[in-house]
């Protein structure tokens, strides 16, 4: 995540080091579901999903603020960041009715790897000005490690 995250900054490339770990989080959860029945690759494709999901969440978060400014991107962000707590909300409940309606666990993630397809795929419809974000700014602990 750090690695990839440090890439994505260097760069300035956003799309990208957000859609892939989308993908990622997506096949884990598809293979999460398929090994089910077995405990080590059930737990091996969770950990996909979990460092997938981390990994998008660093570059997606640097997306609002370079499409917006302002007040716009303070906006932008909590308006993100609601839709995030209500969609937290409805998974909830959307796991629990897939699997009484199926008797299954897994039939709950193959949605979520859906949404994480299609979502990953969105980004790639935002326009390339998202690449050209510039860097955050250095913080002063990494302009006292470049003097010495």
């Amino acid at each position: 995540m750090i690695a990839w995250s440090a890439h994505g900054d260097r760069t300035g490339e956003r799309r990208w080091h957000t859609v892939i770990p989308c993908l990622v989080t997506a096949l884990g959860l598809v293979l999460t579901a398929v090994f089910l029945q077995s405990t080590a690759l059930a737990v091996g494709a969770m950990v996909l999903v979990a460092a997938g999901v981390s990994t998008a969440q660093a570059a997606f978060w640097s997306i609002p603020s370079a499409l917006l400014s302002g007040a716009g991107a303070a906006a932008g962000i909590a308006l993100v960041n609601s839709i995030g707590n209500i969609g937290g909300a409805v998974a909830t409940s959307l796991v629990g009715w897939l699997s009484d309606l199926t008797g299954s666990t897994a039939s709950s993630l193959y949605p979520f790897g859906a949404v994480l397809l299609v979502g990953g795929l969105l980004v790639l419809l935002l326009p390339r000005s998202v690449d050209d974000a510039p860097a955050p700014a250095p913080r002063p602990a990494d302009d006292l490690r470049s003097a010495g």
